[in-house]
């Protein structure tokens, strides 16, 4: 796979359009992934997720001719953080902390990923961002914000506080991810890491979740749940975490974390179609900003 310079001035359809889709694949999951963990525990779904996740993948990569082993010591340490940071902590800190704060408090504190990304790429010049871009990313911080909050107001208190930080965790992993991973993704073909990856992050969740998977009550499971299951392994983790990798082989990651910004947009346009909902013109406006954010940082002229 060829790899484009991070921050090229010529825009790459193909990494924005893998995007894009990773944008809504997240969006959709907030409404189709609901009731799952009233049949099956948390931990349990993530095993699931990971270990089917990375038998597809596996395939993918047999199939396509790029499967082999990392050249060096040092890109196997590389990929046992990254499957730690990506998908261990990621997945199961996520799901911890938002049993213990509010839906409201975790996706004001998510939206600090794309920051955190920026902060990390810096850190390590991987990056040097303009002030277009980082206008752009202010702005469409601001307009994430806003209309995660949708008129509600943060809970703020001792019962939220591990929860919050949970979350927090959560993003940060996330973060350090995008930014590590990315090196691999310009050395090797995205089919080559993503099966190491996701079995790396098998070993490390399948103990946790073992046990719920084999108590779970699968044959009063309705159809739709397995379903909603059968989305969030296929849709939110084996193409979600296929088309994030081509981005980063392609695009810088702050770029690529930017996305992350328009998923409550498309959450927000998703349930105006629910019965009773309608979007404010406060939702509008803060649409605009997000877009207008996403769209400065990733059309930035490369320094």
């Amino acid at each position: 796979m060829k790899s484009h310079s991070a921050g090229s001035p010529r825009f790459d359809w193909l990494a924005h359009g893998a995007l894009m889709i990773v944008a809504w694949l997240y969006a959709a999951n907030y409404f189709i992934a609901k009731g799952i963990f009233a049949y099956l525990a948390p931990a349990g779904a993530v095993g699931i997720r990971t270990s089917i996740a990375a038998g597809l993948f596996l395939i993918t990569s047999l199939l396509s001719g790029t499967f082999k082993f990392l050249e060096s010591k040092q890109d196997w340490i590389t990929l046992l953080f990254c499957a730690l940071f990506g998908v261990v902590l990621n997945q199961n800190f996520f799901l911890a902390g938002l049993e213990l704060t509010t839906e409201v408090n975790a996706s004001v504190i998510m939206t600090i990923t794309p920051v955190l990304v920026v902060l990390i790429s810096v850190a390590l010049r991987q990056e040097r961002l303009n002030m277009l871009a980082v206008t752009g990313l202010g702005i469409a911080l601001i307009g994430a914000i806003v209309l995660s909050l949708n008129g509600r107001s943060l809970s703020i208190g001792t019962d939220t506080v591990l929860g919050d930080l949970l979350i927090f965790i959560n993003a940060s992993s996330y973060a350090g991810y995008l930014v590590l991973v990315q090196p691999l993704m310009r050395k090797y073909h995205v089919l080559t890491i993503m099966p190491w990856l996701l079995l790396a992050a098998v070993f490390a969740n399948l103990p946790f979740g073992f046990s719920d998977i084999m108590t779970a009550n699968w044959t009063d499971m309705p159809g739709r749940i397995q379903w909603s299951l059968a989305y969030l392994v296929i849709g939110v983790t084996f193409l979600v975490y296929g088309l994030n990798a081509f981005g980063l082989s392609r695009i810088s990651a702050s770029q690529v974390g930017i996305y992350i910004y328009l998923q409550p947009v498309i959450v927000s346009l998703l349930a105006a179609f629910l019965p009773n909902k309608h979007i404010t013109w406060i939702q509008v406006g803060c649409m605009l900003l997000v877009c207008i954010g996403v769209g400065m940082v990733v059309y930035r002229k490369k320094r």
